[in-house]
């Protein structure tokens, strides 16, 4: 019931949307997009965790034709679950972010769930576009697998979106968005070199989407975490660091 109310729903929405899905990262991914793309665009996007077969027919129930595009984090527990909420989120575009081995025990291998997210494709009509994560292996391997286009992020030469020269900054992590000719430098407020990989996704995003870079860029630095993962707090004298997050 859930599903058909979530169909309904997207069937009276007109907006373009983004798909993200991965065994990690994929709440931050979203994030990192949304701040990215709201440089130049008005930005829906998945609301706490809400992206299973639960949670995306009530975030499409939510969303309105009052947005330019959405974000949408898309989960999977269980095999069929991604392409079945795909196909109710009606995708232009995916981010796969990485293959682990989070819920392995219903799909056997590693291999085993890179190919369940691929299904993520099910979400696209006659045209659609991956954005995979170059670095991992698995999907690397396999990003010919569902026939429709894709992009590379990552830090390797091949990617068509690179992170090159990473480096501290007074604590930040900063990079050199590179692709093709354009040479973006970018400063991240949140932990963590996995970030950096995150902020490539989502830069790729927004310039697939038609944001400037530069702006995309000063707005992701805006961006300082999400709810219980990797958050800085100052008290008192301390600075306390959240990642109480229960991921994977």
């Amino acid at each position: 019931a859930l599903h058909e109310i979530g169909k309904l729903c997207r069937s009276r929405v007109t907006v373009p949307a983004i798909g993200v899905t991965g065994s990690v990262g994929k709440t931050t991914t979203r994030e990192m997009i949304a701040y990215a793309l709201s440089a130049e665009k008005k930005v829906y996007k998945t609301q706490k965790n809400y992206n299973s077969s639960v949670g995306l027919p009530i975030t499409m129930s939510l969303m309105s034709n009052d947005y330019d595009i959405a974000v949408l984090e898309l989960g999977m527990n269980v095999p069929g679950e991604l392409g079945t909420i795909s196909e109710i989120a009606q995708l232009k575009m995916a981010v796969l972010t990485n293959v682990g081995v989070a819920h392995i025990e219903f799909y056997g291998s590693q291999e085993a769930i890179c190919h369940e997210k691929y299904t993520i494709s099910k979400g696209f009509g006659k045209e659609g576009l991956l954005i995979v994560n170059g670095d991992d292996e698995l999907l690397y391997k396999f990003r010919e697998s569902t026939g429709y286009p894709y992009v590379l992020y990552g830090t390797k030469e091949y990617c068509d979106y690179r992170a090159e020269d990473i480096h501290m900054e007074n604590g930040h992590y900063a990079f050199m968005f590179v692709h093709n000719e354009m040479r973006v430098p970018v400063v991240l407020s949140v932990l963590g070199q996995h970030n950096v990989l995150n902020a490539t996704a989502a830069l790729a995003a927004a310039h697939l989407n038609g944001v400037d870079v530069t702006l995309a860029a000063k707005s992701l630095y805006t961006f300082t975490g999400f709810q219980n993962r990797l958050q800085i707090m100052d008290v008192k004298d301390y600075k306390v660091i959240d990642d109480t997050y229960n991921a994977s």
